[in-house]
């Protein structure tokens, strides 16, 4: 609170901004001004050649251009004697006349332009009277052409074309004065402008100094208390001065961190008894886990010894009932071994050694194609012709494999082809088993990987299993550093990828797959689905 009433006198960077913007405004002002004045006299000259000078030169070029239609008609007519032509003739002579007239109204433009175009008139009325009103008046057709009268019209064309000539070059004059003009005030107003820039950034600079000393400089102050507490040093704190908010603020960052720091002490010990919880859950697993293997053992054995005694004379409900009891008793066991796995997978920290994955891959396949075999579904292996070297527990690795083929397997109808692919992407070793089994309904593919987690068309279909599976593929993956994706379509089946990085160094030789053994060993995997 003291320090908030020390800060009450200090000037605010509300006052410093009206003082920037006041500043800028009058340089806007200023060169606003500037602009207007030159933007004005820029329209002046460029109204003068746009309303007075361009009008005047496209006349003139368009009575140019009739006056050469109507000789051309005129003549065409005294040879041929079509009527057709004979009123384009007149047509165009009448054309000549409505546009002598709009040139007269601009007599104003320039006196020596005006007498040039008096002389155009004057030459063009020559050549009507002398050549062609008298031609299209007269005997007409092939046998009238005339050369003398042919080369007076010629003539006479040769003077309107002169005086056309002179009318368009004294235009020409005009329009490069205005241009002259133009370029002239274009000049001044890039020197007064380059003026007032520098002026304004002048006036910037300094405005810039007087406003960084007593804001800027104060905000970097807090920028960096800001970046040193974001990288970790949590004893930073910022200096508390400047303008009256940056000291407020200065003081908020201040108070934040000392918070953060009793929130970090906090948080440490929170943290250091979720370990102890961690730890207890992880041993009461365990030791649950154990505890149950022993009674469920001896309970499965002693089913096995009652089904030896009531061979042959139980009845087929009591053998049923014995075969339930075994069933559950198994079912159970698999779950005791999957909790106990994953409690050990997602604990436990793992220790990486030297692996050939496709050599690891191939001896799980060939352990689980005697089951697989039994339920009518084969296994298809595709290997690289190298290792594929990884860092990895051997152990959780087979796991992995294990869990993946044997639940393609699982869910695969007697009859199909499940296809484990290991090759090279890039940096990574990739895994792939692909099946042709129910697979999974859409909706609940964002769902796998949770604890006891299954389909539902797996449940109501029968298929037994834990909902741990996936689970533990993916606590192992994540142990080495990897990652998993898992595409799946109802009915067509589920493909799974496990990317694993490569291993820096290769393994010790030992080939992937011996050149005398029955698997399918390819240099590419076949296409995959989906």
């Amino acid at each position: 609170m003291a320090s908030a009433a020390r800060g009450g006198g200090r000037s605010t960077v509300r006052r410093y901004l009206l003082a920037l913007v006041a500043a800028n405004l009058l340089v806007l002002l200023v060169v606003g001004v500037a602009g207007i004045v030159a933007t004005a006299r820029a329209h002046n000259s460029v109204h003068y050649l746009t309303e007075h000078v361009e009008p005047v030169a496209r006349t003139n070029a368009e009575m140019m251009q009739v006056l050469t239609d109507a000789e051309t008609y005129a003549w065409g007519y005294g040879i041929s004697a079509d009527p057709k032509l004979l009123i384009e003739y007149h047509t165009a002579k009448s054309r000549f006349e409505t546009l002598r007239h709009q040139l007269a109204g601009e007599r104003s433009l320039d006196g020596q332009a005006a007498l040039l175009s008096d002389d155009f008139a004057l030459a063009a009325d020559n050549w009507f009277a002398s050549y062609a009103d008298p031609r299209v008046a007269g005997e007409v057709g092939p046998t009238t052409y005339d050369a003398d009268r042919f080369e007076r019209g010629v003539r006479l064309f040769e003077d309107v074309q002169k005086t056309n000539a002179a009318v368009s070059s004294r235009l020409r004059e005009l329009s490069r004065g205005a241009d002259d003009r133009a370029d002239d005030l274009e000049q001044r107003i890039i020197v007064l402008l380059i003026g007032l820039i520098a002026a304004a950034s002048a006036l910037s600079i300094l405005l810039d100094r007087w406003v960084g000393r007593r804001v800027t400089e104060p905000l970097g102050d807090l920028e960096l208390t800001a970046h040193r507490l974001a990288a970790g040093e949590h004893d930073a704190r910022a200096p508390v001065g400047g303008p009256r908010e940056v000291v407020q603020v200065a003081m908020a960052i201040n108070r934040m961190a000392d918070e953060n720091d009793r929130a970090r002490a906090v948080e440490a010990r929170v943290v250091e008894q979720l370990h102890e919880l961690d730890a207890v859950k992880s041993d009461f697993v365990s030791n649950v886990s154990h505890e149950l293997r022993t009674p469920l053992t001896s309970i499965l054995g002693y089913l096995e010894l009652l089904e030896e005694e009531v061979q042959g004379h139980a009845h087929d409900s009591e053998t049923e009932m014995i075969e339930a009891a075994k069933r559950n008793v198994v079912r159970l066991g698999e779950l005791i071994d999957d909790l106990l796995a994953l409690t050990r997978s997602e604990a436990q920290r793992t220790e990486l050694v030297p692996l050939d994955l496709a050599l690891l891959a191939r001896d799980i396949v060939t352990d689980l194609r005697v089951a697989s075999s039994q339920q009518g579904v084969g296994i298809r292996l595709d290997l690289p012709s190298a290792p594929v070297p990884v860092l990895a527990d051997s152990s959780q690795m087979a796991r992995v494999l294990t869990n993946l083929v044997s639940n393609a397997v699982k869910f695969s109808p007697g009859g199909s082809e499940v296809v484990v692919t290991v090759d090279t992407q890039g940096g990574d070793a990739v895994l792939t088993v692909d099946d042709h089994g129910i697979g999974i309904p859409e909706a609940e593919l964002s769902q796998l990987g949770s604890r006891f987690y299954r389909a539902s068309n797996a449940v109501s279909m029968g298929i037994t299993g834990t909902g741990l599976g996936l689970r533990i593929v993916q606590a192992i993956v994540e142990n080495h550093h990897g990652s998993v994706d898992l595409r799946s379509s109802l009915g067509d089946g589920t493909t799974v990828w496990v990317r694993i990085p490569l291993a820096r160094a290769e393994p010790p030789a030992e080939p992937a797959a011996d050149p005398s053994d029955t698997e399918e060993i390819r240099e590419q995997p076949r296409p995959r689905r989906g």
